[in-house]
């Protein structure tokens, strides 16, 4: 995806700066360029306030490198056809959660993967959205914001984590059969 936009961008570097448009803008907007934009990232700053003044690039390096890693995982392991659906949809709501701001229409995309790969954990977040519309937009210095986020995102990562126990506790329990057999 990387080297396809980079190729796409190829004939525009005469513009320089400006074949960004309004994109900075965007982010000073959205606020993340601050990091309060980020879920993840205020909910870190609110409990450790020291973070505030490293500032927002770690995460995002972070928060890219974890999609590169399951991305990666996801290409190389030796897996039937069946399951690439599964790991795109994996990717996708990684990318929107820990990337992209949060207003509700953002989660929208995510709902066709549920057709192939009905998650629960992803079925709440895409239901759970609209609590969203509740708190302010734009910047939220306060944490006015924080507490609808946290109604999504704290459901959302118990039925994920509870998800994933489960699909490790089969595949623990198949490997052990077949083991035994």
């Amino acid at each position: 995806m990387a080297v396809t936009a980079i190729a796409a961008y190829l004939p525009f570097l005469g513009a320089g700066s400006a074949v960004f448009g309004f994109l900075p803008g965007y982010l000073r907007e959205e606020d993340l360029a601050s990091g309060f934009g980020f879920f993840l990232w205020s909910l870190l700053e609110s409990v450790a306030p020291p973070l505030r003044e490293i500032g927002v690039a770690p995460y995002l390096a972070l928060a890219a490198a974890s999609v590169l890693a399951l991305a990666l995982y996801a290409v190389l392991r030796e897996r039937a056809a069946d399951h690439y659906i599964a790991s795109a949809t994996t990717l996708a709501v990684l990318t929107t959660v820990l990337m992209s701001p949060h207003y509700a229409w953002y989660f929208a995309w995510l709902v066709p993967f549920l057709c192939f790969a009905p998650h629960p954990s992803v079925l709440y977040l895409t239901v759970a959205s609209p609590l969203l519309y509740f708190g302010p937009g734009g910047p939220d210095p306060d944490g006015v914001r924080m507490p609808y986020e946290a109604a999504v995102y704290g459901p959302f990562a118990a039925f994920a984590c509870l998800e994933l126990c489960r699909r490790i506790a089969a595949r623990a329990g198949a490997s052990w059969i077949g083991a035994q057999a």
